[in-house]
């Protein structure tokens, strides 16, 4: 992405609104920023620019590194997942310009600080040869190909694809396989997917429904032969259907309890239905995603407040939204009148780790966190996983500074650990940032951008783990190593 610094909320608002009107698997780009845009922040702006983007899933690099003089300042622990090098100074270490000891130490430092180096096309082999002798930095080379998507399209489905482009290959073959594991994950989940074409009523089901159901309904002409089907319950069938028509129109998003009927049971079961609005180019809607969820199991009636109280799939806390939802219902209800702490905790290091262990290994490092955080906390603490590798807590009736600081030691000291790779050892680390109710915030969102903000400056520094935010909001006081 080229764009000036004052430019960083129009390309987050962009960003945004194309992953509202585009499905795009985000886990699987990079975006590139110039190393000289990067220069034009202050540490807490690229931060927080940075940390949105990656909130999108994204995952973000730097470009052009080299073009000019090397800022490493900017190069932050765990900002970047990527730094690709300019062809100019590759040149000028080959040519002599720089010393390769120079380039060595770069490569070393961008992946202590969490980020894959990937050099020029046409790189030195010299050069190559040099750089596997002296560092066991795990690096790329830029592949100076572009192609079209149409001959993308052609040159997968060609014969002499897996001759010509064998890494793309194995892509492919891991590309099928993630979408087995998908499946299986929506049957272990209870879930399936509908997705309605409003212009020719007809409807697509995702494989995993056959699997949990037991048949297949039709799929044409889906609304008008709908009450003509054991599909969804007679007395759901209109509420559905307003929630499509409903979805279309207004574009929102929204959610309904339906039952649907189980070939296995001979029986209809209930599921927790989400809705979601696609739409093309032109800004008109052409598709409704239903994801439905079956709940029969552990909710017969959908009505129950408690269904907010839905845990994490790897860790079995709160999830994101449930937590949320929790830490602003006690807000707002038995926590109005009291003070309490809010802290985020992050695993430093936690993406280097899965990739060089992989996800099975790393969803192990996840469960035995959140393992000793139900041990630090109390039952009636509020605790949930926020993201990837981000834990959020509320810890009720507990103000006192020196209290807050020790609990957050003790996150400190149950996370930090050292893990063995091929690569070397991985190091898994927290940083922690604190917010209190009511001083830095009296609702949700206060508190959460508050203990943000502090543990975006927690990351900044390579002494310091923990940080509260400060009693101005302008800037967070560090306060512990």
């Amino acid at each position: 992405m080229i764009f000036d610094s004052r430019d960083s909320r129009s390309v987050l608002t962009a960003l945004a609104e194309m992953l509202k009107t585009c499905a795009v698997n985000t886990e699987n780009i990079c975006l590139m920023i110039p190393h000289s845009t990067v220069e034009q922040f202050g540490i807490a702006d690229l931060s927080d620019l940075v940390g949105q983007i990656k909130e999108l899933g994204f995952r973000v690099g730097v470009f052009q590194v080299g073009v000019r003089n090397i800022n490493i300042n900017c190069f932050i622990e765990g900002l970047f997942d990527r730094v690709d090098f300019s062809a100019n100074f590759i040149h000028g270490v080959r040519d002599g310009v720089y010393d390769p000891e120079l380039l060595i130490g770069l490569m070393k430092y961008f992946e202590k600080q969490g980020a894959v180096c990937v050099l020029p096309a046409r790189t030195d082999k010299e050069l190559l040869s040099l750089l596997r002798q002296r560092t066991k930095s795990a690096f790329g080379i830029h592949k100076n190909e572009m192609i079209s998507l149409t001959e993308f399209k052609y040159q997968m489905s060609s014969p002499a694809y897996e001759k010509k482009y064998p890494a793309l290959s194995h892509e492919r073959s891991e590309l099928i396989l993630n979408e087995k594991i998908y499946d299986e994950i929506m049957v272990q989940t209870r879930s399936f997917i509908v997705e309605w074409s409003p212009r020719f009523d007809t409807i697509k089901l995702s494989g995993s429904f056959e699997r949990l159901y037991g048949y297949r309904p039709e799929t044409d002409d889906f609304v008008r032969d709908l009450s003509e089907e054991r599909f969804i319950h007679p007395d759901d069938q209109k509420k559905l259907i307003e929630k499509m028509n409903t979805a279309r129109s207004e574009r929102i998003e929204s959610e309904a309890f339906i039952r649907v009927y189980s070939k296995h049971d001979d029986d209809y079961r209930w599921n927790r239905v989400h809705f979601v609005t696609i739409c093309n180019a032109e800004d008109i809607p052409v598709r409704i995603m239903a994801v439905f969820t079956d709940i029969s199991d552990t909710r017969k009636d959908p009505t129950d407040e408690d269904r907010r109280d839905r845990p994490d799939l790897i860790t079995k806390l709160y999830n994101k939204h449930s937590a949320e939802n929790k830490i602003k219902s006690f807000l707002y209800d038995d926590g109005a009148y009291g003070s309490h702490a809010f802290m985020i905790a992050e695993l430093c290091g936690f993406e280097v780790l899965e990739r060089s262990l992989g996800t099975v290994f790393a969803n192990a490092v996840l469960k035995e966190t959140a393992q000793s955080l139900r041990e630090l906390f109390r039952d009636s603490d509020i605790i949930g996983r926020n993201s990837g590798s981000r834990f959020i807590i509320l810890v009720k009736g507990l103000e006192a500074r020196q209290k807050l600081l020790e609990k957050a030691e003790q996150i400190c000291k149950v996370i930090c650990n050292n893990y063995q790779s091929d690569v070397g050892e991985i190091s898994v680390f927290a940083k922690i940032g604190i917010s209190v109710f009511p001083h830095d915030g009296m609702t949700y969102d206060e508190l959460y951008s508050a203990a943000l903000r502090a543990l975006y400056y927690a990351k900044h520094s390579t002494k310091y783990h923990i940080a509260f935010a400060s009693d101005s909001q302008s800037s967070p006081k560090l306060l512990h190593d």
